[in-house]
């Protein structure tokens, strides 16, 4: 026999889910916005570059993935990182190709990797207020799906920013989120994209478990344990 908790604990319980969902809605536009504005120190990115300073400990860099792990706290998400030891002293061109299951992709592997990618996404997500303005301002590359020689130019500017200054570009083979769970069929483009950067070491990368958290579908993720290798 099945028992239905009690009307007070299942008003509790949603009570509490609402204020998760409003502190990682409030906490992430905060986040959001302290980056937007933080964006013009991208500028002295070259200026760095020139004195010895790597990618990765960039003042964008730094704090870019300084929100990740924030937010992947707040949300109550513990990562697990495994294999990262081969990659943490890679610098360099390199395309960083992860399994895209969830929302929450981009936030773990950003947050609990050592690489720091720019990332490829769907036009749409740029538009978005706040977070999305944030990715375009942060040097990030959208790409509409929806028309091929827009698609080809948007790969284009991203072989171009990883030769100019050695950047890891991040891209889904799947091209989207997976609607079953299971790792998608690969699209075409990562490849050429491949092809375009000169074949540079591909960095693959499986996330477990974000699905199950943060389906597509769902507005919020739930907190829990997942893994990155």
């Amino acid at each position: 026999m099945i028992r239905r908790p009690p009307r007070s604990t299942l008003s509790s319980s949603s009570a509490a889910s609402d204020v998760y969902k409003r502190q990682c809605l409030h906490w992430g536009l905060v986040g959001g916005a302290v980056l937007c504005t933080l964006s013009p120190l991208r500028w002295l990115h070259p200026l760095l570059r020139k004195i010895g300073c790597p990618n990765g400990l960039l003042p964008i860099d730094m704090m870019q993935k300084l929100f990740c792990r924030g937010m992947l706290g707040l949300a109550g998400i513990q990562v697990t990182v495994e294999g990262a030891e081969h990659i943490e002293d890679f610098t360099g061109d390199a395309l960083l190709m992860f399994s895209h299951g969830s929302n929450l992709d981009p936030f773990i592997v950003e947050g609990s990797g050592p690489i720091a990618a720019k990332w490829i996404g769907k036009n749409i997500l740029f538009t978005l207020p706040i977070l999305g303005w944030m990715g375009a301002l942060l040097g990030h590359i959208a790409i509409d799906r929806s028309n091929l020689d827009r698609a080809k130019r948007s790969l284009a500017n991203a072989a171009d920013v990883s030769h100019r200054w050695h950047r890891a570009i991040a891209i889904s083979p799947e091209g989207t989120r997976t609607k079953s769970g299971h790792i998608a069929e690969f699209k075409k483009g990562p490849f050429h994209l491949h092809e375009q950067l000169g074949r540079p070491p591909i960095l693959p990368c499986v996330v477990l478990g974000a699905y199950e958290l943060w389906p597509p579908g769902q507005l919020f993720s739930r907190p829990g344990p997942r893994t990155g290798s």
